[in-house]
């Protein structure tokens, strides 16, 4: 046997090429794959990782103590804000909308990443103004006294744009001077959401009057505000308001207060003169009458009152 000569068939140059090949396009082709699959899911997730909006990482603006939810917490979890790179242009945009969305704030008016990856959101939070008094029986309003007594009335909290509040409040569970009371007869909630302004026209008109007499609630001792059927002569969409006050040694006040703020008739006292007479009213404890009418002018005056043109 010549020692020289191969033991076995000599390979055929085609095979041995194209093992060279496979020698040398294999790991290109795994490399090259493997870059594909980082920038697709691998810098994804890092991102994700190093970069995402984290509960821990928010930090808001400190909440009243009349909201019993956390704010924060129910934005980040019902909006999927983990969703959300900081890397991300329109991170911002997003993160505000996501809390203009919570019913509790008003408005988000800034949003500021800072060092840390940490996220700055400043609120505006609604503030509940007045409770919306409901019965399901549907009876007539009660006065003062009935409403403690009785057990089927709830109450609905709305802010100063007459929106509806989360959760609500009986009247055995919270102290009536806490906030007005807004009664009309038959008034119901349905159709309303919360975080969406009552439906109702009348709670509408009767919270900016509520508004109004915010600043003086405590000092007047005024309890709740009442909303009477339209008011035949006065046109469509009107609704006359009534103001009760606490009583006091058995007596309560009751004071008409006209059409909303901003609604008055053609003869009828503008705001500024209306609070006027009402402050001088509820000063005199010793008054004979109860009552007053401020939707007329004062006939004893005896001067021209400034009114609605």
């Amino acid at each position: 046997m010549d020692p020289s000569k191969p033991l076995g068939p000599e390979s055929p140059p085609s095979k041995r090429n194209r093992s060279a090949w496979l020698a040398i396009a294999a790991p290109v082709a795994l490399v090259t794959l493997g870059y594909w699959l980082w920038s697709v899911w691998g810098a994804r997730t890092l991102d994700r990782t190093l970069y995402a909006v984290t509960l821990p990482s928010l930090r808001v603006t400190p909440q009243p103590n009349y909201i019993q939810t956390s704010v924060v917490e129910d934005v980040f979890r019902g909006s999927q804000l983990d969703k959300i790179s900081l890397l991300d242009r329109n991170a911002a945009a997003s993160i505000a909308r996501a809390f203009d969305m919570h019913p509790w704030v008003r408005q988000t008016t800034r949003v500021c990443k800072l060092s840390n990856s940490q996220i700055q959101v400043d609120l505006v939070y609604r503030e509940p103004i007045a409770m919306v008094g409901l019965d399901p029986s549907g009876s007539e309003p009660p006065t003062s006294t009935t409403a403690k007594e009785s057990s089927t009335w709830f109450f609905l909290p709305v802010d100063d744009e007459a929106v509806l509040l989360p959760s609500h409040k009986t009247l055995q569970t919270y102290r009536p001077e806490d906030f007005l009371l807004i009664y009309a007869p038959g008034l119901t909630s349905s159709g309303t959401l919360v975080g969406e302004q009552f439906r109702d026209p009348r709670v509408v008109d009767a919270v900016r009057l509520a508004k109004l007499l915010s600043p003086f609630r405590m000092e007047w001792q005024i309890e709740s505000i009442y909303v009477y059927q339209q008011d035949p002569g006065s046109g469509a969409g009107r609704y006359l308001l009534e103001i009760a006050t606490f009583p006091q040694q058995g007596q309560q006040r009751r004071i008409i207060w006209g059409h909303a703020p901003g609604e008055e008739i053609p003869g009828e006292p503008v705001v500024a003169r209306k609070l006027e007479m009402l402050s001088s009213h509820l000063k005199n404890k010793n008054a004979a009458d109860p009552t007053l009418n401020l939707s007329q002018p004062d006939p004893n005056s005896g001067r021209l009152l400034p009114t609605a043109n």
